[in-house]
C-alpha cells in the first residue's frame, strides 16, 4: 500500500511514522531484550531444583550450558536472520517475528515442563533476541540517518545497558515478593507491548533508485540488461567478501570483539579476585559491577555526540589507549610485587578508580564498530544503489558486529580463566591491556578521520 495523499495514509499517521516513535518502540524491545538476558540468573537455581527436581549437584553444570548455548545460538543463526530480514521489504515485519519468537521461548523457558523444554525455550529466545538486536540498530540506522546515528545510538545503548543491570534484581527481588509465575508474566506483558507498538509502527519507504540514477552510478561497462542479476548476488556471499576485505571494517569488528571479551572477562575474574583481595562477600562485589555499568550509561549519549561530530576513530584510539594503563592498575592489588598499593584502602580506591574510568572509556567504545559498518555500508550503497540487494545490507552489517561481539563474550572467560591460572591476575590484566593498545594503533590507522555525508 501507498500513502500519496492525505486520505490514503492511516489513523495516527504522523505519530506512527515519526522517528521519535520509531527509535523509542526499538529501544523499549531492546531494553526487554537485554533485561531477559539476564532475568533467568538469579532464579535458574530456583527452576532447575525446585521445579525440575534435578539434583543440586548437577545445578552448576545445566547453569553453565543453559546460559553458553544461548550465545553459541545467537552466533551460528546470526548471518541467516540478517539475510532474511534485508530479503524483507521493511523492518517492521521481521522485528514483529522476532519478538513473537522470544514471547514463545519465554514461555517455554518459564514453563520448565522439562528440561529439554527450556533448553528449547533458550534457543528460541536466543534466535529471536539475535534478529530483534539486528533488525532493531538496523531500524534505528534507517530511521535517524547518519547525522544523528552516533547519539541515537548513544541513547539506545545506554537503556540496553540499564536493562543488562536491571534485569537480575528484577527478577531475584519478584521472586521473593511475589512468588514464580508473577515474576515470568512480567517480561512476557512487557514483550507483547513490544509487538503492540511494532503494529503501530509505521516506517518510511526507502526510495528505490530510478533508471537513471542506476545508469549513472554503475560502471559503463556493466550491461543494463544485467542490473537485476547483479543485484542479487553481491546481495548474499560477495556482501561478506566486499565487508570482510575492508580495514575498517576489520578494525571495527576487532573492537566489538575485544570490549565484549573484557566486559566477560571481568564477570569471570573480578568475583573472585575482589574476594581473595579485599575478602569481599557478593553485596559489595555487586556494587563493583555498577562502577563498571553506571558511567556506560551516563557518557554513552556524549560519546556517540562526539562520534557524529569527529567520527570514531579519534575516540576508538583515545578509549582504547587509555584503558591499557587502567588495566595495568586494575591488576596490582594483591600482588605482593606492588607493596606500594596494598597498605591500608589503597587497592580498594585503585580498584574502584580503575573500574569507573574502565566504564567510562567504554561509552568511547561500545557502538563505534556497528557505526563503522553501517558507514562502509552506505558509501558502498552510495556509489552503487543495487550493490548489496533492492533492500540494502543493513541488518548484514549489524549482524557481523553482533556475531563479534557475542563471540567475544564466549572468548572472554575462555582465555582470561586460564592465564589468571597461568601467570595471574595482573598478567592477565597485562595481556588484555596489550590488546588494547594494538586496536588503537589499528584505529589511528585504519578507522575515518569524520563521516563522510551520505547523499541519497
Amino acid at each position: 500500500m501507498t500513502f500519496n495523499t492525505d486520505t490514503s495514509k492511516p489513523l495516527g499517521y504522523r505519530w506512527r511514522s515519526s522517528k521519535t516513535f520509531i527509535v523509542g518502540s526499538v529501544t523499549v524491545a531492546l531494553f526487554t531484550e537485554s533485561l531477559l538476558f539476564g532475568f533467568i540468573v538469579p532464579i535458574l537455581s530456583y527452576m532447575l531444583e525446585q521445579r525440575l527436581h534435578i539434583d543440586p549437584s548437577h545445578t552448576q553444570n545445566e547453569t553453565t550450558k543453559l546460559l553458553a548455548i544461548y550465545g553459541f545460538v545467537s552466533v551460528v543463526f546470526a548471518t541467516a536472520t540478517a539475510h532474511v530480514a534485508d530479503k524483507m521489504p521493511d523492518r517492521r515485519t521481521p522485528l514483529l517475528y522476532a519478538l513473537a519468537g522470544c514471547l514463545v521461548g519465554t514461555a517455554l523457558v518459564a514453563s520448565t515442563l522439562s528440561i529439554w523444554t527450556v533448553y528449547l525455550g533458550r534457543v528460541l529466545q536466543s534466535i529471536a533476541s539475535s534478529g530483534a538486536w539486528i533488525v532493531g540498530f538496523a531500524t534505528v540506522a534507517d530511521a535517524v540517518g547518519d547525522e544523528h546515528f552516533g547519539k541515537v545510538l548513544g541513547v539506545v545503548l545506554s537503556f540496553v545497558t540499564a536493562g543488562t543491570i536491571s534485569g537480575p534484581t528484577v527478577s531475584g527481588v519478584l521472586l521473593k515478593l511475589v512468588g514464580y509465575w508473577p515474576t515470568w508474566l512480567v517480561p512476557m506483558a512487557v514483550l507483547v507491548l513490544d509487538m503492540l507498538a511494532r503494529m503501530l509502527m509505521i516506517e518510511a519507504s526507502k526510495p528505490t533508485p530510478s533508471d537513471e540514477e542506476r545508469t549513472g552510478l554503475l560502471p559503463a561497462s556493466r550491461p543494463a540488461s544485467s542490473d537485476q542479476e547483479g543485484s542479487t548476488a553481491p546481495s548474499t556471499s560477495n556482501f561478506y567478501r566486499i565487508m570482510l576485505l575492508d580495514s575498517r571494517v576489520l578494525t571495527g569488528l576487532a573492537g566489538c570483539l575485544l570490549y565484549s571479551s573484557l566486559m566477560a572477562n571481568f564477570d569471570t575474574t573480578i568475583p573472585l579476585h575482589v574476594r581473595e583481595t579485599f575478602h569481599w562477600d557478593s553485596l559489595p562485589t555487586g556494587l563493583m559491577f555498577l562502577c563498571l555499568q553506571i558511567p556506560n550509561v551516563i557518557f554513552n549519549p556524549v560519546s556517540g555526540w562526539v562520534r557524529d561530530k569527529i567520527g570514531v576513530r579519534y575516540p576508538m584510539t583515545v578509549g582504547w589507549a587509555l584503558m591499557a594503563p587502567l588495566l595495568f592498575l586494575l591488576g596490582m592489588p594483591g600482588d605482593e610485587r606492588f607493596a606500594w598499593v596494598n597498605g591500608g584502602h589503597h587497592g580498594v580506591v585503585i580498584t574502584v578508580t580503575c573500574l569507573l574510568g574502565i566504564g567510562a572509556l567504554g561509552s568511547l567504545l561500545h557502538g563505534a564498530g556497528p557505526m563503522e559498518l553501517t558507514a562502509v555500508v552506505r558509501e558502498q550503497e552510495a556509489q552503487d544503489p543495487l550493490i548489496f540487494g533492492e533492500n540494502g545490507a543493513g541488518s548484514r552489517a549489524f549482524a557481523l558486529a553482533e556475531m563479534a561481539f557475542t563471540l567475544g563474550i564466549m572468548l572472554g572467560p575462555l582465555l582470561s580463566g586460564p592465564l589468571v591460572e597461568l601467570v595471574g591476575y595482573f598478567y592477565m590484566n597485562v595481556v588484555f591491556g596489550i590488546l588494547c593498545l594494538m586496536l588503537a594503533v589499528s584505529s589511528f590507522n585504519f578507522l575515518r578521520r569524520k563521516q563522510p555525508a551520505i547523499v541519497e
